[in-house]
C-alpha cells in the first residue's frame, strides 16, 4: 500500500511552492512592471495580465521542475538487481544528481 505513495513528498514540496508562488510572482512581477498604473489605480489590459501571467508562470515552472524530476526518479528507483531502492529522500536525489550528472553551470 505504501508503494503507492512512494515519491509523494517530492510531489507535495512542488504543489506547496506553485500555491503560493503563482499569486505572489504574478503580483510582484505585475508591480515591478507596472507599478505606475497601480500607484495611479488604473486598470490593466488584457496584454499586462497575459505578459505578468506569462513571466510567473516561466519563474514558477523553473523553480518547481527539480521536484518533478525527484518525483519520477524516486517513483522508478527500483534497480534490475535484487530490487534495492536508490534515492530514499528529495535531497538524496538532488545530490545524486548533481554528483552524476554535474552542475548546470561548471
Amino acid at each position: 500500500m505504501f508503494s503507492l505513495y512512494r515519491g509523494n513528498s517530492a510531489n507535495i514540496f512542488k504543489q506547496f511552492f506553485q500555491c503560493g508562488s503563482k499569486i505572489i510572482f504574478f503580483y510582484q512581477i505585475n508591480f515591478f512592471l507596472f507599478g505606475e498604473k497601480i500607484s495611479k489605480n488604473e486598470n490593466f489590459t488584457s496584454k499586462e495580465i497575459l505578459i505578468s501571467s506569462f513571466l510567473s508562470a516561466l519563474i514558477n515552472n523553473l523553480f518547481s521542475y527539480p521536484f518533478d524530476l525527484a518525483h519520477s526518479r524516486i517513483c522508478g528507483d527500483m534497480t534490475r538487481i535484487n530490487f534495492k531502492r536508490l534515492n530514499s529522500s528529495v535531497l538524496e536525489v538532488f545530490n545524486r544528481c548533481i554528483n552524476n550528472e554535474g552542475k548546470f553551470f561548471s
